[in-house]
């Protein structure tokens, strides 16, 4: 849900410059203790119009939180300039986007705002009942918690089909929010069918994303500045600092820590499966 820089049908305060010399802003401060996200919000208006509004109780601050990954989506609405709002960790995955602005409660007839813009000129506006009044820069963040090491790093790839034809070996692309594994036709139709397979998981793990992550750690450590700004990126170094583990470590060493000895991990699985298939 994109709000900020849109066409409204009225003045916005902090919509461009829609109302000038006025401001709406929320900065937000996201935290969370392991198990939920706290949000705390911080409202900040210059608009007279607005403020009125609020106090009393024809308009409200509303903030908007969506999650893409989980499908989470959901709307607080408050009058105190500052808030702490609360959010379970396991409804909120990877990128969750969060929007803050000011929310008609009521019809308003005859609606001016202090400074618009002249190209409103001397027009006064019906405002219907969750008609947008206010906006604030919109901001991101990227949740990774209650997820084991395997999980957190997976949710950062993602694998796909190589679009060309023919056999041949995995590639890895860094070019996208999230690092592509690329897998042959025949391979990835393996994949499919084996990644369902539980006891199979941590072996998948080992021959897939275990050297994914291996060329990502020795892409971070070389001149990436086209990646930084990229998801992959910046949650991967994240995740290295959360272990108390250092980049400038070698790639291989750190990639089967982050990742919780994988191979082990394969191979005990393996050896289970052996032995259930054994009468």
């Amino acid at each position: 849900m994109k709000l900020s820089q849109r066409a409204f049908p009225h003045p916005v305060v902090g919509n461009a410059d829609d109302v000038l010399e006025a401001a709406f802003q929320s900065p937000i401060t996201v935290s969370h203790d392991g198990v939920n996200y706290y949000l705390s919000v911080d409202v900040q208006c210059s608009s007279p119009t607005i403020s009125a509004l609020i106090e009393k109780g024809d308009a409200a601050y509303i903030v908007h939180v969506e999650c893409s990954n989980t499908l989470y989506r959901s709307v607080f609405e408050f009058t105190e300039t500052k808030k702490e709002l609360m959010i379970p960790g396991e409804n909120l995955n990877a990128t969750v986007e969060v929007n803050v602005f000011v929310r008609a409660k009521q019809d308003i007839s005859g609606y001016t705002v202090e400074n618009s813009h002249s190209d409103y000129g001397d027009t006064a506006f019906n405002i219907s009942t969750g008609d947008v009044l206010a906006i604030a820069e919109g901001m991101t963040f990227d949740a990774d918690i209650d997820f084991d090491a395997l999980r957190s790093v997976s949710s950062i790839m993602q694998i796909r089909q190589h679009p060309a034809d023919g056999d041949m070996p995995m590639e890895v692309d860094f070019d996208d929010e999230k690092i592509t594994i690329l897998l042959s036709a025949r391979d990835f139709e393996n994949y499919k069918i084996v990644k369902t397979a539980k006891p199979l998981s941590a072996t998948v793990a080992a021959a897939l994303v275990l050297p994914a992550l291996l060329e990502a750690l020795r892409t971070l450590q070389g001149d990436h500045s086209e990646y930084e700004n990229l998801r992959w990126s910046r949650c991967l170094k994240r995740r290295v600092e959360q272990v108390g583990l250092s980049l400038t470590s070698e790639p291989l060493t750190l990639a089967q820590k982050l990742l919780e000895l994988p191979i082990r991990r394969a191979l005990t699985n393996a050896r289970m499966v052996l032995d259930e298939g054994v009468e």
